[in-house]
């Protein structure tokens, strides 16, 4: 069994996938996934679901875990998936724990293939950082929890910080994929993920460098001069050290420093200057 929550909330069993119809309940599955194998307390798990908990909310929870136990066991009839707790006498606090490992969870699944593909980028092995960077980001259908997960502000975030992983780990196979060689291929590519995320300044230096190796330098400049005009005019800001190095090396045709340029992040960085004002 896996639980999917990169797009929609799902649960996949080996045969089927099993879409959540209810919106709070794939928010209260959401919030179990997010806590897999581990106790999560019922008044943990309402803060999860709710920003102000109303009246009443243990009653909906127990509702809600109810429809969850249904679909779990047409899923896998054999499996003991979720577990109750009851609050006890001597002060034990009641909740719910979901009995899968974290990498039966896409989200953490997705991140660990990612720290691997990260680890291999920064030993120089493209091949094992391309392989397990497609295969975390070929998990992904759609936003993470979907566009209308009911959710307290606190899960919601940590949903969010998987969409955030995922461009920073496009960006991760944009890098191997340009340390291989492959440049014009990659243009449309990276001009779609600027499309959605104007303000990564990597993406801009990706697509810089990605055009100067295809033989358009004049496109190169461009990029990082549309770069600067983006930046300043929503942030104003210019551009970042490593922007201001590629265009360097551009201008002066370091051919080999341009290819193996040091990974940074530059979203970090640029996010650490935003601060910083």
């Amino acid at each position: 069994m896996l639980i999917g929550l990169l797009g929609p909330v799902v649960i996949y069993g080996e045969e089927e996938r099993t879409q959540l119809l209810e919106h709070r309940t794939r928010g209260v599955l959401a919030a179990l996934a997010m806590h897999a194998g581990q106790k999560i307390t019922q008044d943990q798990l309402a803060a999860l679901l709710w920003d102000d908990i109303p009246i009443g909310a243990s009653n909906n929870i127990r509702s809600y875990i109810s429809q969850l136990r249904k679909l779990f066991q047409s899923t896998d009839p054999a499996a003991d998936v979720l577990s109750s707790f009851r609050r006890g006498g001597n002060g034990g606090s009641g909740g719910y724990r979901l009995n899968i490992p974290r990498s039966s969870v896409d989200a953490y699944l997705f991140r660990t293939l990612v720290s691997r593909g990260q680890t291999a980028l920064q030993a120089g092995d493209l091949d094992r950082a391309e392989t397990d960077l497609s295969d975390a980001l070929a998990l992904w259908r759609g936003t993470a929890g979907g566009p209308d997960v009911a959710a307290s502000q606190g899960l919601l975030e940590w949903l969010n910080a998987h969409n955030n992983l995922r461009v920073a780990a496009q960006e991760d196979l944009i890098e191997t994929r340009l340390r291989r060689g492959q440049h014009s291929v990659l243009i449309p590519e990276i001009r779609e993920l600027l499309m959605h995320n104007p303000f990564r300044e990597r993406s801009w230096g990706q697509l810089a460098r990605a055009c100067y190796f295809s033989g358009d330098v004049m496109g190169a400049l461009d990029a990082l001069n549309q770069a600067r005009r983006i930046l300043a005019d929503n942030l104003g800001m210019e551009p970042g050290h490593e922007l201001q190095l590629i265009q360097s090396y551009i201008l002066n045709r370091a051919e080999h420093e341009l290819r193996f340029l040091p990974l940074i992040d530059c979203a970090a960085a640029r996010d650490a200057r935003v601060r910083d004002r």
